[in-house]
């Protein structure tokens, strides 16, 4: 369950996250889905495979100290931290080393390198100049919605790629401040010293249109150091667009009237990354001048998450690995598209590429049960649509051995020629497009299209497939199944 305490302040204060901040596992298809790329991939019967199994190491840091840091009554520290990793942090940690200053990272491992987050070599720059880096799952999920494996997986399974690539990895935060009795478990039992939650403390400038009763502005001012909960710290809510350099003075003003710990919470800098959440780069830096000269005068400390808390840099925890079926079961989830959540079927998930508007619904003319999924593509150009299974760690993903054969299957009827469409997950966890079937005719009845797939790739963990249409047409299919053929090498 999520904790009652903190959910509605959270949904209200960080609603806007969803619609203006994407990132990899927010978007229907999670990372590496070809969601409305320029071209469509040519249909192709090779399995693709990409290099590397298991995180490269990227650099050799030195380990941090693990004494907590000791304050004295009245004594005010303030942490800066980012959240998601995207591009223009970059140039936050730059300014924050300009003025003598370190921050924390909060990074989700299966966006870096992607468009509009950071590279790899960003990261180690970053950790290079003195920031931490920090974990905040692999593809950004509202963790108090997932069950307890998955949530284990993606705090886990990120925390295990960050250090691979050479971070000592100390410190999480929760994504939407979203979290759970089984996210709080897994967040210590994953390795971490401490996780941050987001508008438990009060907010100088609380989001707007917020029902003041919901909008913690009774909460205190500061966290206390040690921090009773350290797997749920108190922060104030994010920083938004609308907040200037005074306003941020202000947030740390109140907590130095009071003393404790603060830790204020950014996302990227405009004018090169521009929304509601994003700061002006000019009010960051001019609040990075401030706060710079307050630590000069001794009035405040401004420390990285991880040095704060203290503690060890732990070991990696692999989350739990999800089993493929085994052989002759079926390794679909909800094969029939029967089981529904908010009127949509549950482990599946929508996806599109190229120019083209596709339009998905439930049809009530069935296989088997009595919903079947419903695809119209109009204004068809280029590229294709299909229902997949969710492009998840484990939960709803169907798994796969290497080295396995398997035969996937649906009954369909068209209006117009289809194929299966298969994606791969890969060893870090990052899905991407495999390999398009033969197409399958167009039928005016239910048809069994069915094809056996090349054999798994050392590196492939799971597999998301479903039925495309790449020309304007209808396509209603049902009863989706993924066997394995027993032939796999055990």
């Amino acid at each position: 369950m999520h904790r009652s305490r903190n959910l509605p302040r959270q949904r209200l204060a960080l609603a806007l996250a969803l619609v203006l901040l994407p990132v990899c596992g927010l978007t229907p298809a999670g990372c590496g889905i070809e969601l409305r790329s320029a071209s469509q991939p040519p249909p192709t019967t090779e399995v693709s495979s990409v290099p590397s199994s298991g995180p490269r190491r990227l650099v050799e840091l030195p380990l941090p100290p693990t004494d907590p840091l000791h304050v004295v009554q009245g004594q005010t520290v303030v942490s800066i931290t980012f959240d998601d990793g995207r591009k223009s942090n970059i140039a936050a940690a730059r300014m924050m080393t300009a003025d003598g200053l370190a921050g924390t990272f909060f990074v989700n491992s299966m966006t870096i390198g992607t468009k509009g987050y950071l590279s790899q070599a960003d990261l180690v720059e970053i950790a290079r100049m003195g920031h931490e880096i920090g974990g905040h799952t692999m593809t950004h999920p509202d963790l108090g919605e997932l069950t307890g494996d998955e949530v284990r997986r993606q705090i886990c399974d990120d925390r295990e790629n960050l250090l691979g690539w050479g971070f000592p990895i100390r410190s999480f935060a929760y994504p939407f401040a979203s979290a759970s009795t089984d996210a709080e478990t897994a967040v210590r039992q994953c390795g971490y010293n401490s996780g941050r939650s987001l508008g438990e403390l009060r907010t100088h400038r609380p989001p707007p249109n917020v029902d003041p009763m919901l909008s913690c502005q009774d909460c205190a001012l500061a966290e206390v150091v040690p921090p009773a909960d350290p797997m749920y710290t108190s922060a104030p809510a994010q920083v938004r667009s609308d907040w200037t350099a005074s306003d941020l003075q202000q947030q740390v003003l109140d907590a130095m009237s009071v003393g404790g710990w603060i830790e204020l919470t950014f996302h990227g800098l405009c004018p090169t990354d521009c929304n509601s959440l994003t700061t002006p780069q000019t009010e960051f830096g001019d609040f990075l001048a401030w706060l710079a000269g307050q630590q000069s005068a001794g009035k405040l400390l401004v420390r990285t998450v991880g040095d704060v808390i203290g503690g060890p840099v732990r070991p990696p925890i692999a989350g739990p690995i999800a089993p493929p079926a085994p052989p002759g079961a079926n390794g679909v989830k909800n094969s029939g598209l029967e089981q529904l959540s908010d009127g949509s079927p549950v482990c599946w998930l929508q996806a599109s590429f190229g120019r083209n508007r596709p339009e998905f619904s439930l049809s009530s003319d069935s296989h088997g049960g009595t919903t079947a999924g419903r695809l119209i593509m109009r204004d068809y150009v280029d590229g294709d649509a299909k229902l997949l299974q969710s492009t998840d760690l484990g939960h709803c993903a169907p798994s796969v051995s290497p080295g396995g054969t398997y035969t996937v299957s649906a009954w369909y009827k068209s209006t117009a020629p289809t194929s299966f469409s298969i994606q791969f997950r890969h060893g870090l966890g990052r899905w991407a497009y495999g390999l398009n079937s033969p197409t399958f005719p167009a039928s005016t009845d239910y048809t069994l299209a069915t094809w056996s797939l090349p054999t798994m790739p050392s590196d492939v963990t799971a597999v998301s497939f479903g039925l495309a249409l790449a020309e304007n047409g209808e396509l209603i299919a049902d009863d989706y199944s993924l066997v394995d053929d027993a032939t796999a090498s055990k």
